[in-house]
């Protein structure tokens, strides 16, 4: 019977040391699980939008554990337009033209799926322009304001205009088609809320206001 020698012994206890050593090494340098915790719908930021193009419909914000720069981003089964990597917790989906209803997101690591989080990724169907009544505070002259009468109508004109339908001595209503948008109701790419400005161009006058009220029909 063949017997161990002292260097046989050896071989056998540095066999022994350096297995916890390269298992403590595979867990400190292996990638971590990526989990996804929530999936919630943000704004467009004027910049991702000028770059996207008309393709970027919608904007999501990852959040979870373990997400990393290079990985990839599906809706179902169709490519995400991006997913931008902010820190390990945090990552921004770009998302292109996805029907309404609620889908999947799937994380890639090169062809793997690493991560899914069902039905997460909620789209509503389009909403269609509505008509608005919109309380606006003109802030001009009064020889400017006292042009303003019921029937002007804002230019280029189109049947969606604002057009005038009340004047009183403190506020003037417009009524107009507002276009739906993320944060809210839109009248010719601005925004219809109390505070912001709206601009009231006729062939006689251009007046600026700032909008008291928005009540928008069927809201």
């Amino acid at each position: 019977m063949k017997r161990f020698n002292v260097f046989d012994a050896a071989v056998a206890a540095f066999a022994l040391v350096l297995i916890p050593i390269a298992y403590g090494t595979y867990l400190l340098f292996r990638a971590p699980k990526t989990i996804i915790t929530s999936v919630k719908r943000v704004d467009i930021a004027k910049e991702e939008r000028r770059v996207g193009g008309p393709n970027l419909v919608a904007k999501f914000k990852v959040t979870g554990s373990g997400l990393r720069p290079l990985l990839r981003a599906s809706i179902d089964d169709e490519a995400a337009i991006g997913l931008v990597f902010e820190n390990p917790h945090s990552a921004d989906l770009l998302v292109g033209s996805v029907p309404p209803g609620a889908h999947d997101l799937i994380l890639f690591d090169g062809r793997q799926e690493i991560a899914r989080s069902p039905k997460s990724i909620v789209v509503e169907p389009a909403m269609m322009p509505r008509w608005a009544t919109v309380r606006v505070r003109f802030d001009a002259p009064i020889e400017v304001t006292r042009l303003v009468k019921n029937g002007d109508r804002d230019v280029p004109s189109n049947a969606g205009a604002a057009t005038v339908v009340d004047v009183q001595k403190d506020a003037v209503t417009v009524r107009l088609l507002a276009d739906a948008a993320e944060s809210g109701w839109q009248y010719r790419g601005l925004a219809l809320k109390p505070g912001v400005e709206l601009t009231l161009t006729t062939a006689d006058y251009i007046v600026k206001g700032t909008v008291l009220s928005v009540a928008v029909e069927g809201s």
